[in-house]
């Protein structure tokens, strides 16, 4: 059973659920989470369901955000446009995932693993912080509006994103349960004064990006670039104790293209192109497997190879002969996940963890 709890003491609280056989699902930094437990209870060691006299407005968004879903899941709520088209459907554009962007710096990553990484070079997405999606992950969530003009994101958007991000972390927390996945949110909504472009139609993603992602890392106490998000991340995954953490960016500034994973971070602009805010969710998750590993299934892709920690073939890509899972988030606007998908972001016998993950011990 799904419950929402206010945290009086963050160790008692996530021991209390580990104890009576749930698991958390989703935390809201010191101040909240929703966990999933056997029966409902009222109270648990650690925390209550009042909620206290003040609370963070990230907390609040984040809270509105599961109460909007929960009221939806009594709802006969009718499906999103597009439901279940391929991402690559003639007319649309499809969400991306430039391999070769290129941020303007040599980072080493052999330099990042922490001291019980057991390699020196990564499986997945090139980075330390998001080998596979099981266990617990902090997620940076970085909304960007400008002060004035189209790149205004009212607060109404705001909290848009924040519920559409919640659809599409819950589905990944919940659609395989071996995998233990819990979300913990560190939710950033930030105003700039950065001017948009100009833009070249062949400037690369780096060149629409940098402005107002770098302003943005500047007012979170950030240098710019990917030594900024990185630190960002590494920063979220310690404070945390998560095994894994990746940041996301939400804007209105034009983008080199709408939806996108490279590194440690999502970039997303909250028009979401064709498909729409209320797709956002389906998007954000499409992008958050890659930033664990995933490839896409459409396209050029190719046939076979080797991605994710576990270097599983592409089976399902579109190009490969015989039969294919149309019903996967890597080929379409749907919430379904094939096998070879899923092993890529790790979920696979040879990953999960024997029994129930015992909660991190400290998150500040």
């Amino acid at each position: 059973m799904k419950q929402l709890f206010y945290i009086t003491e963050i160790k008692s609280a996530l021991d209390s659920i580990y104890k009576a056989g749930g698991r958390v699902l989703h935390q809201f930094g010191s101040e909240a989470l929703v966990a999933d437990l056997p029966e409902e209870m009222i109270a648990l060691p650690g925390m209550t369901t009042q909620p206290p006299d003040m609370i963070s407005s990230g907390a609040a968004m984040a809270i509105a955000a599961h109460n909007e879903m929960m009221q939806q899941s009594l709802a006969e709520a009718a499906p999103a446009f597009g439901e279940g088209m391929a991402w690559d459907a003639e007319g649309m554009s499809p969400p991306a995932h430039p391999e070769d962007q290129d941020d303007g710096e040599d980072i080493d990553d052999a330099t990042l693993l922490d001291a019980g990484d057991e390699e020196g070079v990564q499986k997945s997405t090139g980075t330390p912080t998001s080998r596979y999606l099981i266990g617990s992950v902090a997620v940076g969530i970085v909304i960007v509006s400008r002060d004035q003009g189209a790149e205004v994101l009212t607060t109404a958007q705001q909290q848009k994103v924040i519920s559409e991000v919640y659809k599409g972390l819950n589905w990944l927390a919940t659609v395989e349960p071996q995998a233990q996945v819990s979300f913990v949110y560190d939710i950033r909504p930030i105003t700039i004064t950065t001017s948009p472009g100009p833009y070249g139609s062949s400037d690369p993603y780096e060149n629409f990006e940098k402005g107002w992602r770098d302003a943005a890392l500047s007012a979170l106490g950030y240098a710019g670039g990917r030594t900024g998000y990185r630190r960002y991340a590494e920063d979220l995954r310690s404070k945390n104790q998560t095994k894994w953490a990746y940041v996301a960016f939400f804007t209105k500034y034009e983008l080199n293209h709408f939806a996108y994973a490279v590194y440690e971070k999502v970039v997303m602009h909250y028009d979401n192109d064709g498909w729409g805010p209320a797709n956002i969710h389906k998007v954000f998750a499409h992008e958050s497997c890659h930033i664990f590993g995933a490839a896409d299934e459409y396209g050029s892709c190719s046939c076979g190879g080797s991605h994710g920690h576990l270097g599983v073939p592409n089976n399902n890509c579109k190009n490969c002969a015989g039969i294919h899972q149309d019903k996967c988030l890597m080929n379409e606007n749907t919430l379904a996940m094939c096998q070879w998908s899923r092993g890529q972001i790790g979920w696979d016998p040879a990953l999960f963890p024997p029994a129930p993950l015992s909660p991190a011990p400290v998150v500040v």
